[in-house]
């Protein structure tokens, strides 16, 4: 195994790319994604050779060609000629959705938690109710919070709130975990009033996130067009030398 990996994974941070896979949400490790990458593209490779040969067509080069492109623009590394590698762009933008699901996990949290602290205001729920009702409205995160819930549980509050901060790994679970931690402390009024404060903070950065990601499509559209658009005039260029060049070589004749 340890063969396999190091013709595999050569060169490579493995335990960092493992851990960028693992916030991406992806459920293999990084030797996974080799032997399934180098497998498929085996297959495709042979799949395409003997397709052609069955059918006794003559083998194409664009499609092999294209097979062995995708390879190696799939391969896990952290560079590719200076710039940042397609894989790694795709599995920060994976992992940048999970942990926008994430926060909105927790935003519909704190709803949850402002609605029971004016629902409970003449008895103030206990923080251990609290953390089971937050379940209830919870799917990415609540592996999480189950975790979370077991070390409070057992008086590890410190831990616990430690613990949830890490492993979603947002500035955001990182206050929601603050709070959770000073629940038992506050009053019905003074909890709702951070659950208010906090709603209005991931609020405002949500707005923010949607201008960066609208200002990105902008960015990318207009990248687009300009490409097409000198794509176009070379097309024109190219033509028009060719005109030229076939002229002259008539007018010499």
């Amino acid at each position: 195994m340890e063969i396999v990996q190091d013709i595999m994974v050569r060169n490579l941070d493995v335990h960092e790319l493992n851990s960028l896979i693992g916030k991406a949400g992806i459920t293999i490790n990084l030797i996974q994604y080799q032997i399934f990458r180098h497998v498929g593209f085996f297959g495709l490779l042979l799949l395409t050779i003997g397709s052609s040969i069955a059918g006794g067509q003559r083998i194409s080069y664009t499609t092999p060609v294209i097979i062995v492109i995708l390879f190696f623009v799939t391969a896990p590394s952290e560079k590719v000629m200076g710039m940042t590698s397609p894989f790694r762009i795709a599995v920060d933008r994976l992992g940048q959705f999970r942990q926008s699901q994430k926060n909105n996990e927790l935003y519909r949290a704190i709803c949850q938690l402002k609605n029971l602290a004016i629902t409970k205001a003449d008895r103030p729920p206990g923080s251990a109710f609290i953390l089971e009702q937050l379940k209830k409205f919870t799917d990415k995160i609540r592996p999480t919070l189950n975790q979370m819930q077991q070390l409070w549980l057992m008086g590890q509050k410190d831990q616990a709130c430690e613990y949830f901060g890490r492993s979603i790994g947002t500035p955001e679970a990182q206050s929601f975990a603050s709070i959770i931690r000073k629940l038992d402390e506050l009053n019905p009024i003074e909890m709702k009033q951070q659950m208010v404060l906090f709603q209005e903070v991931m609020r405002r950065q949500r707005e923010t996130e949607r201008m960066k990601n609208n200002m990105r499509k902008s960015n990318l559209i207009y990248s687009i067009c300009m490409l097409s658009l000198t794509v176009i005039l070379l097309n024109f260029m190219v033509v028009g030398v060719i005109i030229d060049m076939i002229q002259g070589l008539s007018s010499i004749e």
